[in-house]
C-alpha cells in the first residue's frame, strides 16, 4: 500500500462482536476501579497486569527507534525515585514511575500494528467513550465518584463525570477522541453522516461536563486540522461548513438552557469570579506564579531533580495558604522533577512532534500531541487515560514514506 493512499478504516463482523463483549467488562473495570479488594484497589491491580504484559511486549521488540522515541519517558519515571518525595510518600513516586513506564510501554508495544488496525481500534475508542456517557447522563447508572459540585452554580446535585473517577480524566479522554473523530471526517475514513452524529454526541457530553480544558484541546486541535485540510483541499471547506453549523446549533441549544455552562464558560460561580491574572482559570494564574516563585527558592540539588509532590503541595500551601498542585503540567514537572524531569519531559514530546513528520496520518498525530500539550498546560502531566490514547495515536510515525510503510514493526 503506498504511504499517499488514503484507506478507509475496514470493520468486519468479528470485530463488531469483540467489541461489544470487550467494552462491558472494560465499563465494569473503568466503573469499579475505585473501590479495593483487600489492601489493593482495583485501578492498581489492572494497571500492573496491563504493565507486565506490555513490559514483555517492549523487550521483545525490535523496534529501536521506538524504544528510543521513550527513552526519555522511561527516564522521567526512573527519575521520580531522585527527589525528596521517596521517604515523604512512596506511593506517589510509584503511582508516577509506574504510569510513565505504562505509557512507554504501550508506545513500543503498539509499533507491532498496522496504521489500519491502530485507526480501528481508535474508533472503537471514540465509540466506547462517548456511549460510555449515556447511561450516566440518564440517570441509569449512578457514577462512584463525582464531577464539579453544581451548589457552586446555583444548582444541586454534580456534574456528569461517567464512568471516570475524575472530571478531567473523564473530559481529556472525551477530548482527544472527538479531535480524532474530526480527523476522521476530514480524511473520509469511515461513514461521514456516522461520525458526524458521533462527533455531536461527543460534543453534547463534553459540554455536560462543564470542564473547560477538554473544550480548549477540542478548539485548538480542530482549528490545526482546519488549516491544515484547507491549505491542502480548499474542497473541504463544505464539510467544515456543516460541521461549524452542527457544533454551533448544539452549543446554542445547550447554552440557551444551561445557565451552569454558561457561568463555567465566563468564569464565575456563586464565590469566585475571573477578573484579573490572577484569579484566570479557577485561580489558575495565582497558582502558577506561586509555583514559580517555589521554583526561584529552591536551592541546587532541588533545582536539578525537584522536590516531589508532598514538598510542593507544603510550600505551595505557605505560598497562598492552600495545598494545591500548579494545575500546569509544565510547571508541575519543573519543580517537582526540577530542571532535569522538565527537560525529559519536553523531550519525549519534541521527539514525537519531529517523528511525527515522517509519518502517513501525520495531520492525526500532531492533533493529538497538540491536544495534549493543551492539556497540560491546564492539568497535570500524568493522567494515564490520557497518556495511554497518546500512546496509541502517536506511534504512527514509524510509519516512514517508504514503500511497504504500512507495517510498522520490522
Amino acid at each position: 500500500m503506498s504511504n499517499k493512499e488514503s484507506t478507509k478504516i475496514s470493520i468486519g463482523y468479528s470485530d463488531v462482536i469483540y467489541f461489544l463483549i470487550i467494552s462491558p467488562l472494560v465499563a465494569a473495570l473503568l466503573h469499579f476501579e475505585s473501590l479495593s479488594i483487600g489492601q489493593l484497589k482495583i485501578s492498581h491491580m489492572w494497571k500492573m497486569l496491563l504493565l507486565v504484559y506490555l513490559l514483555l511486549g517492549f523487550y521483545s521488540s525490535s523496534n529501536t527507534k521506538a524504544k528510543k522515541a521513550y527513552s526519555a519517558l522511561i527516564a522521567l519515571g526512573l527519575i521520580q525515585f531522585l527527589n525528596g518525595e521517596v521517604t515523604s510518600d512512596i506511593f506517589n513516586v510509584l503511582n508516577l514511575f509506574f504510569t510513565f513506564l505504562l505509557t512507554a510501554f504501550a508506545g513500543v508495544y503498539l509499533q507491532r500494528f498496522t496504521i489500519n488496525q491502530r485507526e480501528k481500534f481508535s474508533l472503537f475508542v471514540i465509540f466506547f467513550v462517548i456511549f460510555s456517557f449515556v447511561p450516566y447522563n440518564f440517570g441509569f447508572i449512578e457514577s462512584l465518584n463525582s464531577g464539579y459540585d453544581l451548589e457552586n452554580f446555583f444548582e444541586t446535585g454534580t456534574s456528569l463525570v461517567g464512568m471516570f473517577q475524575n472530571i478531567h480524566a473523564a473530559s481529556g479522554l472525551l477530548a482527544v477522541a472527538l479531535v480524532s473523530t474530526l480527523y476522521f471526517i476530514l480524511e473520509k475514513k469511515a461513514n461521514r453522516f456516522i461520525l458526524f452524529t458521533l462527533f455531536l454526541i461527543g460534543l453534547f457530553f463534553l459540554l455536560k461536563l462543564y470542564a473547560r480544558t477538554g473544550m480548549a484541546m477540542v478548539f485548538v486541535s480542530s482549528f490545526y486540522l482546519f488549516i491544515h485540510f484547507f491549505k491542502n483541499d480548499p474542497k473541504k471547506i463544505f464539510i467544515a461548513s456543516v460541521l461549524l453549523i452542527g457544533c454551533i446549533a448544539t452549543y446554542q441549544f445547550l447554552v440557551a438552557s444551561d445557565n451552569i455552562l454558561l457561568l463555567r464558560l465566563s468564569g464565575d460561580s456563586a464565590n469566585f469570579s475571573e477578573n484579573d491574572f490572577n484569579s484566570f482559570g479557577s485561580g489558575r494564574g495565582l497558582i502558577w506564579l506561586s509555583t514559580i516563585e517555589i521554583f526561584k527558592d529552591m536551592n541546587v540539588v532541588e533545582l536539578a531533580f525537584g522536590i516531589g509532590r508532598t514538598e510542593l503541595l507544603s510550600r505551595m500551601y505557605s505560598e497562598i495558604g492552600m495545598t494545591l498542585v500548579p494545575h500546569n503540567g509544565f510547571l508541575e514537572l519543573l519543580v517537582r522533577n526540577g530542571l532535569v524531569g522538565f527537560f525529559l519531559g519536553v523531550t519525549v514530546m519534541l521527539k514525537l512532534f519531529i517523528l511525527s513528520r515522517r509519518s502517513a496520518n501525520s495531520p492525526h498525530v500532531r492533533a493529538i500531541l497538540l491536544s495534549f500539550v493543551v492539556y497540560s498546560f491546564f492539568q497535570s502531566f500524568d493522567y494515564i487515560f490520557v497518556l495511554l490514547y497518546l500512546s496509541l495515536t502517536v506511534p504512527i510515525f514509524g510509519n516512514t514514506k517508504v514503500k511497504n510503510s504500512s507495517c510498522l514493526a520490522r
